[in-house]
């Protein structure tokens, strides 16, 4: 058997994709067949939620612009798409559809993805980033400005041959 194709005595054969990341405890498990008491618990949790919020009138998609723009403003303080995706416990493809450009941004998105990111807090401003991916980000910056120094000191149309030779010799 593989993973998420959790089979017992006496249950019905899944209906989960093989690679599936839906763990036992999650909502979308039951809608996969899951008999188990937890994972039912948690379907009729989001269930209720669900109806509730229409209830009320809440629209279930919104729209992305305010959570693309949280995400840019996270980026420009130094997260990665997957410290973002970390912090808001959503998929990074989630979060690198939202840093699409606006003509290639989805039209709608689920109004708890746009309140995940919408909740994460705005790092400081002198805060490094943290451990992680948000690492590389900082390391590209140096990286450019390196590359800008590098041209102020001597420019590469003025070295010559001996500054590139690749030769083995």
């Amino acid at each position: 058997m593989t993973a998420g194709q959790d089979q017992t005595a006496g249950t019905r054969p899944s209906r989960r994709p093989t690679r599936s990341r839906v763990r036992h405890g999650q909502a979308s498990c039951a809608d996969y067949g899951c008999l188990r008491a937890g994972c039912r618990q948690a379907a009729l949790r989001a269930r209720r939620r669900r109806d509730s919020d229409r209830a009320q009138g809440l629209a279930a998609r919104v729209d992305p612009t305010p959570a693309a723009l949280r995400a840019a403003v996270l980026v420009r303080r130094g997260m990665s798409a997957q410290d973002i995706a970390d912090a808001s416990k959503i998929a990074v493809t989630s979060v690198r559809r939202l840093l699409r450009p606006p003509g290639r941004r989805p039209v709608r998105i689920a109004r708890s993805t746009a309140e995940a990111v919408l909740g994460v807090p705005l790092p400081r401003r002198d805060q490094p980033p943290g451990p992680g991916r948000g690492q590389l980000v900082l390391q590209v910056r140096l990286g450019e400005a390196v590359v800008a120094r590098a041209a102020h000191v001597a420019p590469v149309d003025r070295l010559g041959d001996q500054a590139l030779c690749t030769s083995g010799h």
